[in-house]
């Protein structure tokens, strides 16, 4: 049977009890701004009772409880729903990329307006056609020869762009990657921390909540698959490579594998790029043989054939093509006629003649392009709707994926936040408790004092 010290150990119980419930509850309070924090909660249970049946001891009609105390403090989280956030962090991180990168590429190509290349091309045929009106006008001629200047000058330019925002792209990636290698040698790190936590018996809330941020924030950089331990502990796997297991991490060292995220996305977003300025390298390549294939069969000023009218390296005509030295230096050079004169000598264009221009000019109404199906400005059009096709759905994805994710984000935080109010009233109702059990306290050393001081004066 209880003695009578036993309510004191009791009261002592719940006091402790509450007084930890009280400074949880103020733990929460605290951290109701801390971006990614986890409400606690406190665990009451009761104490063993005062006597268990044994075969030394008799069975009593009831047991004496001896108390409460605090059997857990239990963070608060739902991991279901984080799983599907990172999910959705991820899609999202990728399309928020793609989305911005894409809308870059669609503003280098400056479409539509007078700035960009569909309206070089045309201006450059018109040259071509105003030419072939009147050969022998050196000012036509010397028109012509800036407007083709121009007209490779953009392509130049626009094959330079897409080129500097594939290689921005890689220096981008190269970072992210670097900030992803960081936080899976700090969530190793956590892992490494909450086994030790956990295997003495306690809890590590505060240390799983800062491992959460690091994998929210992974999840944003990266597709991942996360598996939970027994011991506390997880496994991160990116593109079938453990980069996280037990207390160590696997340096990533390029993207390839990662289809997701913010890395992922950039990845979709270059490769697109590379695409496009795949296709302006065919389409000025197209260009710069069928001109100087034409332009040398025609004749100069001076009866001479022609020669290459652009210049370019092999292979990357785009960013090298250019008007020929020879014909900026003296246009006269420029093979606009188709014949000469028979009589001579020398031989001579026929006068007027500027039959070689004309269809210099209507090359651009040939379908040369795509296998025959297409001409120049077809062929460009169906790039650049490409390109635009692919930004829109990207945005399209990128406010689709915001709502979903802005749903998780408050499921979650109706689960793990933190609300003031709630804990204000969990503050009142500790308070309560442990101003009862300082009462029980009270009313047993009363009973003691009795006992002690007062049996047997009277």
């Amino acid at each position: 049977m209880p003695s009578a010290f036993s309510g004191i150990e009791m009261g002592r119980r719940a006091l402790s009890a509450h007084q930890q419930a009280i400074d949880v509850t103020g733990h929460n309070i605290a951290n109701i701004n801390t971006p990614g924090y986890s409400r606690q909660e406190i665990v009451f249970a009761t104490t063993d009772p005062y006597t268990n049946p044994s075969v030394r001891m008799d069975l009593t009609k009831g047991q004496f409880g001896t108390g409460v105390m605090v059997q857990a403090i239990r963070r608060v989280r739902a991991g279901y729903l984080d799983g599907r956030a990172r999910d959705s962090m991820s899609r999202y991180g990728a399309q928020t990329q793609k989305s911005d990168w894409l809308s870059q590429a669609e503003n280098a190509f400056r479409e539509p307006g007078d700035s960009g290349l569909n309206a070089a091309l045309s201006r450059f045929a018109s040259a071509w056609q105003n030419v072939s009106k009147d050969a022998q006008n050196g000012g036509t001629r010397a028109v012509l020869i800036e407007q083709a200047q121009s007209f490779a000058n953009d392509i130049n330019s626009l094959a330079n762009r897409l080129d500097r925002m594939a290689q921005d792209a890689d220096s981008l990636i190269a970072g992210k990657l670097q900030e992803a290698n960081d936080l899976t040698g700090r969530i190793a790190s956590l892992n490494g921390e909450i086994k030790k936590v956990m295997a003495i018996g306690q809890e590590p809330n505060d240390l799983r909540d800062n491992r959460d941020r690091l994998l929210d924030r992974l999840a944003e950089l990266t597709d991942f698959v996360q598996t939970d331990r027994a011991d506390g502990m997880v496994t991160v796997s990116i593109g079938g490579t453990n980069v996280v297991l037990d207390d160590r991490n696997t340096v990533l060292i390029a993207s390839s594998g990662i289809a997701s995220g913010e890395i992922g996305g950039i990845g979709e977003a270059k490769a697109s790029i590379q695409a496009r300025r795949a296709e302006i390298g065919t389409l000025a390549a197209r260009i710069v043989q069928d001109v100087n294939t034409q332009h040398r069969a025609g004749f100069d000023l001076d009866g001479n054939a022609g020669g290459d009218f652009f210049t370019a390296v092999p292979g990357n005509e785009a960013a090298t093509m250019a008007v020929s030295a020879d014909l900026t230096a003296d246009p006269r050079k420029l093979a606009a006629a188709e014949t000469i004169a028979s009589a001579g000598p020398p031989p001579l264009p026929v006068p007027g003649d500027g039959d070689n221009a004309l269809k210099i000019a209507r090359l651009q109404e040939q379908k040369g392009m795509n296998g025959g199906t297409q001409t120049y400005g077809e062929y460009y059009t169906q790039t650049v709707s490409r390109l635009g096709a692919e930004s829109r759905t990207a945005l399209d994805g990128l406010d689709g994926e915001k709502a979903y994710l802005d749903a998780l984000s408050q499921q979650r935080e109706s689960v793990s936040g933190v609300s003031l109010d709630e804990e204000t009233l969990n503050l009142i109702r500790f308070q309560r408790g442990y101003e009862a059990a300082a009462r029980l306290v009270s009313t047993m050393d009363e009973m003691l004092d009795t006992i002690i001081n007062g049996l047997g004066t009277r």
